[in-house]
Formats: structure tokens, sequence, C-alpha cells
């Protein structure tokens, strides 16, 4: 009886960093503290927080605080790299509707598995704001955007930022010249892959011989010919 104070609980599992430090799982005291507070929105949250799988999820599927520990609790998982992307699945298609439409929850459970993508709200398919907050936090996803969103020049900037995504741009980006000369300032090694036509921009082509000696190799003919040019480029 002593864990029907709610206090006393509440207490206690404030203290709990997670139940992945008990030996034994799921640890007997928090089964014990749930059985008396099966319907309590604070325990219950904290008992979720401390890594515990609490068996009213149901019950708090339109609670943003409650979706967010849920899907924390699938990398807090020692196995979390095992079927994450189910579980993740799993964890957001189970959520209201009002939270489908929420973008912070879309965006931690898309960079989580981009599966996700399917089950959002339909106002957030398209929506440039997040697909950027989930690329900028796993730029990898580029890849499985369609293609609309890769002809996006804003959220193309953000997947080459940190990562080389060129070849996944649409052919309309591939052809802008300005967006070439960003991508090769942070990917020197896309320069033989880019247009022929700015091979041989002055321009483009010092910023890749810059970056890399070795994409002297890839310059056009106009620009090989040039002596006062490759001077400069090898001097560079």
């Amino acid at each position: 009886k002593f864990w029907e104070n709610k206090e006393i609980a509440k207490h206690y599992l404030s203290g709990v960093k997670s139940i992945h430090h008990f030996r034994t799982k799921p640890n007997k005291l928090c089964r014990r503290i749930e059985r008396h507070h099966a319907n309590d929105k604070d325990i219950n949250y904290l008992l979720a927080k401390s890594g515990y799988e609490i068996s009213n999820k149901s019950q708090f599927q339109d609670s943003k605080k409650m979706v967010k520990v849920f899907l924390d609790n699938i990398k807090l998982s020692p196995r979390y790299e095992i079927g994450k992307a189910i579980k993740t699945d799993n964890v957001y298609k189970a959520i209201s509707p009002r939270l489908k439409k929420d973008k912070d929850i879309a965006s931690k459970a898309m960079q989580m598995s981009f599966s996700v993508y399917n089950h959002i709200d339909k106002s957030l398919k398209h929506d440039v704001a997040l697909m950027k907050r989930v690329i900028n936090g796993t730029p990898a996803i580029f890849c499985k955007l369609d293609w609309k969103l890769r002809d996006n020049k804003e959220l193309a900037i953000a997947a080459v930022k940190r990562r080389d995504n060129y070849d996944l741009v649409s052919s309309r980006l591939k052809n802008d010249i300005k967006f070439v000369q960003y991508c090769l300032e942070r990917h020197h090694s896309i320069f033989k892959n880019v247009p022929k036509k700015f091979k041989s921009d002055y321009d483009t082509a010092a910023i890749a011989i810059k970056s890399n000696i070795s994409n002297l190799q890839h310059v056009g003919e106009k620009i090989r010919s040039d002596k006062k040019f490759m001077e400069q480029a090898i001097l560079m």
C-alpha cells in the first residue's frame, strides 16, 4: 500500500534514469507502481520516461509529451537497430489524428524511420520547412524523397550541406550553375559528374580545382588550352 501514495511514487520515479540499468526487466517495482496508478498521466509519463513499457499506451496517444517518450524509448532500447523501422511505424500509426498533423512528432519519427512518411497527414507531405528539418537531422533521407521535393532548391541545399547528395537532385538543379558551385565547395569529387558546359566555365572550374587539384583532369578543352588559367590553377 506504500506505493499507492502518488507523491512517494513520483519521488521515486523522478530519480530513476533508466530501467535498462536494472538487471531484471521490467522492473518489478515499476510494475507495482503502475498497477496502483494505471490511469494517472503523471505517473505513466515518469514510468515511460524511465524506459518502462506501460500497459495503457492507448489512452495516451493524444499526448505529445507521451508520444515523444514512446519514440525515445525505441532508441533507448539495447536492441534499437533490430526492427526499429517497424517499431517506429507502429508507434506513429497508433497516435491520434491531431498529433499526425504535429510537425515536431513527424520530424522526430521520420528521422528514425522515413517509412513514417506514408502515415503523416496529407497537409505535411510537401511541407518544405518540415522536410528541411528532417534532412538537416538525417541527410541520408534525401534519397527517399519524391522528385517534386528533390527539385526544391532549399531542400537540395540542406541535403548537400553535410553529405554528397548531388546525384540525387533533379536535372533542373544539376543545370543550375549557382547550385553546382555550392555543391563543389563542399564535395569536390562531384566535378567529374557535373554537366559538360560547367567544366568549361572558369569560375566553376576554379572552385573545383581550389578544392582539389586532381579536378584539373576534368576541365573542358577551352580551359585546358588557357595557359594563364592553367598557371593560376597549378599555383592554387
